[in-house]
């Protein structure tokens, strides 16, 4: 089976609890009680199967992946993303995660891009005896999955990840097609060679100042991977360092990722799969919402026009299954809502949320006010992805839902509701009236050139007959009288069809511009006939997708059952103990417990129910400096319930 691996981080410790982040310390032990200790750890066969969020690698010590990156979610898949990647980049900040060394916004305006991966893994440690359950007294149901996580730390794996992404961009967008395909890559994963070449056609010199080529890399294990002869990352000093940093990890090796072991057959892959959408979701919005931005100042300055876009019925539909779904939400929730009010045991323990509105689902006004509202709802559907993401961090369980289709408003869908440039593509009617046009104006042409041609002969024979025949004086002056006459006439259709030539030129480059404009519109409706078939298969995805949670119904409801039997023996557990028992302490990432002078600040902050602020002279250090730090504190006083206080630094709390 394959096994479930986890980013690691400095902060975790056998038998300690996760659910997409760090929980409680000694959650599963040895039996008899007894917390586990990295002296428990042994080295087992590395050639089994692995599974980094439920994909399954080929056996064996070396991955070598590569290739271009078309989406966000196809460099973060390799990268380790989870639901995390999302909230960090909802509130601006950063995070340890691997994930994270990509500025988002750079890779979306970027033009190429591609990715190098290695992954080393020297070998594997686990705890085969640390597998007895340890809950703590008095944690309500509610709280299970925020104080224990929904699965366990059973060991680690040992080796090196390195990542490498390349982004390459231009200045002049019109440009961008020329730079597709610049990259290039070759990976030989059997003697561990990675060649690469960078080239790009261009037309003159002069557009390579507008080229701007960014190279992020990220590396654990192997100790200083850059040698002292290299001043800046390129393709040629990527491809050494790759090819060498197999040989570098097996000479200083480190812990990479952490062995998940569920509590029970929880769903965690479909949750993994589910969260790499809502991140696809999430950055496509990010994007749109700079865009729109944009778009207001061009309005504002006049350099853009904007026309509303047409509703349909398709529109209203789907608009009207989205506010059904909301008014159903909103029911429950009133009815769970008075509910708790109405219980003594529960009133003030329980925090809902009430559902956030749907969007509208109708187009936006084409002006700076349309826009600006779009651009709030833009924003505001982001709010509703990251809410999402962390009631998936809550319960897994929710990706399996097939009727959770309404929680925020799909991208694709949102775009056909925003204003869209003026300019009109003509129809397929329109540009075969075009091409008809064209043609009868033509012939219309070549029929003034053969008149044209017949006036020429007709004035040549006129000139050949008076230079052949004498004539007399008066017949001279009435012929050459009707000859002036002739030719006065044939100057007058000449100057008249000089007239008619340069107004049908003026036409032709009309109908040459909207031909040009008829062609971009047929490549326009090719992408679209593609995009159409690209929804339909989408659509097959997600019923084949809905069929497997709908298989999964059957293994949640016996996993309801284990909850509820895991519920009722906590609520049983005895009131003994000590005063005050602390469970946890964390602070920037760094575990606390044990130590004896921050143990001893916490204990007498929380016998004397004082408040504090989050601080490194709270808590007697700076594991982080520089950087800003959460800090995490479980505890619970005899008889009382388990208290979780976190918070970032700055901020206050107190003990209860």
């Amino acid at each position: 089976m394959a096994l479930l691996l986890a980013p690691y981080n400095e902060a975790m410790r056998l038998g300690m609890g996760y659910t997409q982040q760090l929980c409680v310390n000694d959650v599963v032990r040895r039996p008899g009680g007894l917390r586990a200790s990295e002296k428990d750890l042994r080295s087992v066969d590395t050639t089994k199967g692995l599974s980094v969020r439920g994909s399954a690698e080929e056996p064996g010590v070396l991955s070598q992946p590569s290739g271009t990156v078309v989406k966000r979610n196809g460099e973060g898949g390799q990268a380790d993303v989870s639901a995390l990647t999302i909230t960090c980049a909802a509130i601006g900040g950063g995070g340890e995660a691997n994930a994270h060394f990509v500025d988002s916004t750079k890779f979306i305006q970027s033009d190429a891009r591609y990715s190098i991966l290695v992954k080393v893994t020297n070998q594997k440690l686990v705890a085969d005896d640390v597998t007895e359950f340890t809950p703590i007294s008095n944690v309500p149901a509610s709280q299970f999955n925020d104080v224990y996580g929904d699965c366990f730390i059973s060991g680690f794996m040992e080796g090196g990840v390195l990542s490498a992404l390349v982004l390459k961009s231009l200045v002049d967008q019109n440009d961008k097609k020329v730079i597709g395909g610049g990259l290039n890559i070759n990976v030989d994963v059997k003697v561990a060679t990675v060649k690469g070449e960078a080239a790009g056609k261009k037309v003159d010199e002069k557009k390579e100042k507008h080229e701007l080529t960014t190279i992020t890399i990220s590396w654990s294990g192997g100790g200083d991977i850059k040698p002292n002869d290299i001043k800046e990352w390129d393709i040629p000093t990527l491809t050494k360092v790759a090819m060498e940093f197999p040989d570098k990890v097996a000479l200083c090796p480190q812990r990479t990722y952490a062995i998940l072991t569920k509590y029970s057959s929880l769903h965690y892959e479909i949750a993994g799969i589910y969260t790499s959408s809502l991140l696809d979701s999430y950055t496509e919005y990010k994007a749109m919402w700079a865009e729109l931005n944009e778009a207001i100042k061009e309005v504002d300055r006049g350099t853009s026009k904007l026309r509303r876009r047409e509703g349909s019925e398709k529109l209203s539909s789907y608009g009207n299954l989205v506010k059904a779904d909301y008014d159903t939400r909103m029911v429950k929730y009133n009815k769970i809502k008075t509910a708790i009010e109405r219980s003594t045991e529960f009133n003030g323990q329980i925090t809902l949320e009430e559902p956030l509105p749907p969007n509208e689902v109708e187009p936006y006004p084409a002006d700076s006010f349309g826009l600006d509202k779009a651009a709030r709802d833009c924003r505001f559907e982001m709010i509703k992805i990251v809410r999402e993401v962390n009631e998936v961090t809550a319960d897994p369980k929710v990706a399996t839902d097939p009727y959770r289709n309404w929680r925020y408003l799909s991208p694709h869908v949102f775009r056909l509701l925003v204003p869209a440039d003026k300019e009109h593509l003509p129809s397929i009617e329109e540009i075969a009236k075009m091409k008809s046009d064209l043609e009868a104006k033509i012939q219309d042409r070549k029929e003034r050139d053969a008149l044209k041609d017949t006036n020429l002969s007709l004035e040549k024979q006129l000139s050949d007959q008076h230079e052949k025949h004498g004539v007399d004086t008066q017949q001279s002056a009435a012929s050459e009288a009707k000859e002036k006459e002739l030719i006065d006439k044939l100057n007058e259709k000449d100057n008249a069809l000089k007239e008619g030539n340069a107004k049908f030129e003026e036409m032709q480059k009309s109908i040459e511009t909207q031909a040009a404009a008829a062609t971009d519109s047929s490549k326009r409706i090719t992408e679209l006939e593609g995009k159409y078939a690209e929804a339909k298969q989408a659509e097959s995805n997600i019923r084949e997708r809905v069929t497997q949670a709908e298989q999964g119904l059957q293994a949640a409801r016996s996993e309801a059952e284990q909850a509820r039997r895991e519920r009722d023996s906590i609520r049983a557990g005895s009131d003994d103990g000590p005063d005050l028992a602390i469970y946890n302490i964390t602070w920037g990432g760094r575990q606390l417990l044990g130590e004896a002078s921050a143990e001893a600040q916490i204990r007498q902050f929380a016998q004397g129910c004082w408040g504090f602020t989050y601080s490194n002279d709270f808590f007697g250090c700076d594991p982080k400096p520089g950087q800003r730090k959460d800090g995490m504190i479980v505890y619970r006083k005899r008889g009382g319930r388990v208290v979780v206080l976190t918070g970032s630094e700055s901020s206050q709390s107190a003990f209860q």
